[in-house]
């Protein structure tokens, strides 16, 4: 049986996408199924109210042998879990078979799949959000979306498939899984979509690397020479591999850009050192992929994660679970964080499609901006003390202050 949530590396394309989605789409669909709902949780208080009425009348509802055994009923079949306005869109495999990975990249080059059970909530929750996003890249060759019923007794996929919870959102690239692990609403599945058809662009001069940089909290560049580019595919398609795991990471997608530099002018004037580099920059700081850790795309992505862990100032705490989120007070993430040391919270609702004009923007800038100042003024200070263990101790010390003192003029 496969766990839905381990994932293996293949070959992985490169691709664009163009597509959007109005307020007027949205609305419609997700009224046509809150009607929907309604009127299903209608008919399941009748059918519970005229059951215990018969159970009352004759109390033979479900029956019984002659030697007491209970009489099953069979399952009913099941049935469409989507309007039938989305098989245009998608395709459901409500009865859970036939949707073997193969069959399903047999339609495009990436296949988006919603592994759903139709008892569950958050699935049903999920159902307009899916289809919305479905519908925004209908015109995009390269893309299809799917829908499986994993819960059907006698279906492929609960056969193959081990699921702990529902719905389970897997892009496929090749032959690559990867799991979605952000909120379902339109707007993260869409950025999470169109990041995943577009993973990584292309730098040819300083001017690029310099406007990519200024744009990303965290820029990966590798440098590919032209005959890099010929004569080290695999170590491309490594590279390439690293920019889709990141996918896999809520807290790192929205702020990690991948690019490859093929200039060698630009690349000589940045002191790339050989082909096939990898440099992460961070606002005012560089930091190269070690040369003694294996060129995989795991590790090149598990880097950049314990980078932008160590580095990062402003974090993001979504409380509760995607559907059901509770009181941001009482969360144990949230309590841990503001009893660990002074922290400036900033309430504001996540923009994953307008990110650079986002509260979380500004504030991070500014923060990074004081952070700066601050390691100039560390620097001074060491260079007046010396590396003693005196400037050791009273660097940290100098450095809380001022980062302290910076934010209080915020």
């Amino acid at each position: 049986m496969v766990n839905l949530y381990q994932a293996k590396s293949t070959r992985m394309p490169l691709s664009t996408t163009s597509a959007s989605f109005s307020n007027e789409d949205v609305d419609s669909v997700l009224l046509d199924y809150a009607e929907k709902e309604s009127e299903l949780i209608i008919k399941e208080a009748l059918a519970k109210a005229y059951s215990v009425k018969s159970e009352v009348g004759n109390a033979r509802v479900f029956g019984h042998h002659a030697d007491e055994r209970l009489i099953r009923w069979p399952a009913s079949p099941p049935g469409r879990f989507f309007r039938p306005e989305a098989s245009d869109v998608l395709k459901d495999f409500y009865d859970g078979n036939g949707a073997s990975v193969n069959k399903l990249l047999s339609h495009s080059e990436v296949a988006i799949v919603m592994y759903y059970a139709p008892w569950s909530l958050e699935s049903r929750q999920a159902r307009p959000v899916y289809e919305i996003v479905a519908r925004s890249f209908s015109s995009n060759p390269q893309l299809s979306f799917f829908a499986v019923n994993c819960f059907v007794a006698q279906g492929e996929c609960r056969k193959t498939y081990k699921a702990h919870a529902f719905p389970i959102i897997v892009a496929y690239i090749g032959r690559l899984p990867l799991m979605y692990h952000s909120e379902i609403t339109p707007d993260f599945l869409f950025n999470w979509v169109s990041y995943l058809l577009k993973p990584m662009v292309r730098l040819t001069s300083r001017r690029d690397v310099e406007e990519f940089v200024a744009r990303n909290d965290f820029s990966a560049v590798a440098y590919f020479s032209d005959k890099a580019l010929l004569r080290e595919t695999s170590r491309f398609r490594k590279y390439l591999a690293s920019s889709l795991y990141v996918a896999q990471y809520d807290d790192l997608i929205s702020r990690t850009a991948f690019a490859v530099l093929t200039d060698p002018v630009t690349a000589l004037y940045l002191r790339f050192s050989y082909d096939t580099q990898v440099r992460l920059y961070h606002w005012h700081s560089t930091t190269n992929f070690p040369e003694d850790k294996n060129y995989t795309g795991s590790a090149i992505a598990e880097w950049i994660k314990e980078q932008a862990h160590d580095e990062h100032l402003v974090h993001w705490i979504v409380p509760g679970n995607k559907c059901n989120q509770s009181d941001l007070g009482k969360t144990e993430q949230f309590s841990s964080i503001i009893t660990q040391f002074p922290t400036v919270v900033l309430f504001t609702t996540r923009e994953p499609l307008y990110q650079e004009q986002s509260d979380y923007s500004i504030m991070s800038q500014l923060i990074s901006n004081g952070v700066f100042k601050l390691m100039l003024r560390d620097h001074a200070l060491r260079s007046l003390v010396g590396s003693s263990d005196a400037a050791n101790r009273v660097s940290p010390m100098i450095r809380q202050f001022f980062y302290l003192d910076y934010l209080s003029h915020l």
